[in-house]
C-alpha cells in the first residue's frame, strides 16, 4: 500500500476483490466503483510454434470458466470481456460478437480437428511441435496470478502444458513487445483512453504496444481510416469491426474488465457524488480537504 489512510487507500496493485469488499463494509470510505477501460487478458504471442494458430487461441479461450473467474476471484467485481473494447467505452462498445464460453468439450473438438493430438503423457503434439507454453506472471500480483494458475490446470485438462514463471513488470512487458516470450496476465487498454476507441499502438502492426505480435491487414485499414473518419456513425461501425475481428482471430485472451473501485477516508470533504472515472479526482485533489473534528 502507499496511499495514506488520512486521504484513501490506493497500491502499487489494485487490491485483491476480498480487501475491496471488507472495506467498502467498514463504512469508514467514500467508495466510487466504475468500469475499467483496461482489459484483464493474457496476451498470447502470435509467432509462437502453438500460440501461432488462431483454432488453438479459441481453443483455449472455451477453455475458460471466465465468469468463474468474474464471480469467485474477483467476487463479482468484474465482468466476462467480449473483445478489446471495455462496455464502458459505451458509444463504440460491441458485443454482438462471437461468443466463447466455458466448453471444455469444444476445446477438445477444436484442437483435434486442427491436428494437435494426445501424446502419452496426454500433451497434445502437432509435426512434432508440443502444446505448450510458458506465461509471465508480474512478481507480487495476488490479484491476478489466481487467473493464471486456475487456467493452468484447465488447460492441462485439454492437453495443454502451460508453465508459469514470474518476473519483473518492466522486463515482461519489454519482453512481450520483441516477441521474446509466449504469454502473459495484466491489464491494458486496447482503445478506450479518455474515450476513444484508438488502438493504434495496441492491435496495429508493429505498434509500441502489440504485446502478442499480432498483424492483421483489415485491422491495420481501420485502425488508420477511424482516425480520419469524420462521419461519427460511420466511424463508431468501423471500431465495431475491429472488435469483431479481434474476437475470431482472438490474439490475446479477453477475459475480464474489472471494476475500478476507489476508496477515500471518510475524514475527506468536497468529493463529487458521482465520477464517471475516479482516477479523475486526482487532479482536483487541491479542491479537497480533510475534517480534522
Amino acid at each position: 500500500i502507499v496511499g495514506g489512510l488520512n486521504w484513501g487507500i490506493y497500491g502499487i496493485w489494485g487490491l485483491n476483490a476480498e480487501d475491496n469488499t471488507t472495506l467498502k463494509e467498514s463504512g469508514n470510505f467514500t467508495v466510487y466503483e466504475t468500469q475499467q477501460i483496461a482489459t484483464n487478458h493474457f496476451p498470447l504471442n502470435n509467432t509462437h510454434p502453438f500460440l501461432g494458430e488462431k483454432a488453438v487461441r479459441q481453443a483455449l479461450m472455451w477453455a475458460l470458466d471466465r465468469q468463474l473467474f468474474a464471480d469467485q476471484i474477483f467476487l463479482g467485481q468484474a465482468v466476462v470481456a467480449t473483445s478489446n473494447l471495455s462496455p464502458a467505452v459505451a458509444e463504440f462498445y460491441n458485443a454482438d460478437v462471437p461468443q466463447y464460453g466455458y466448453d471444455p468439450d469444444m476445446a477438445r473438438q477444436i484442437l483435434d480437428e486442427a491436428g494437435w493430438v494426445e501424446g502419452g503423457d496426454g500433451i497434445r503434439e502437432k509435426d512434432g511441435v508440443r502444446a505448450e507454453f510458458t506465461m509471465m506472471v508480474f512478481q507480487g500480483d495476488t490479484q491476478r496470478r489466481p487467473e493464471a494458475e486456475v487456467a493452468q490446470q484447465w488447460w492441462l485438462e485439454i492437453g495443454v502444458d502451460c508453465t508459469l514463471q514470474e518476473g519483473v513488470t518492466s522486463e515482461i512487458l519489454g519482453g512481450l513487445r520483441e516477441g521474446e516470450y509466449d504469454a502473459g496476465l495484466f491489464n491494458w487498454i486496447y482503445g478506450g483512453s479518455n474515450g476513444d476507441p484508438d488502438a493504434r499502438d495496441t492491435l496495429g502492426t508493429g505498434g509500441a504496444n502489440n504485446f502478442f505480435m499480432w498483424s492483421n491487414e483489415e485491422v491495420d485499414q481501420l485502425l488508420n481510416d477511424g482516425i480520419r473518419e469524420l462521419d461519427r456513425e460511420t466511424r463508431v461501425g468501423m471500431y465495431k469491426r475491429i472488435q469483431e475481428i479481434v474476437a475470431e482471430e482472438v490474439p490475446f485472451l479477453f477475459l475480464l474488465n474489472l471494476q475500478n473501485i476507489t476508496f477515500y477516508n471518510n475524514r475527506v470533504k468536497g468529493l463529487p457524488e458521482e465520477v464517471l472515472q475516479a482516477d479523475n479526482l486526482y487532479p482536483k485533489i487541491y479542491q479537497f480537504w480533510i475534517d480534522d473534528e
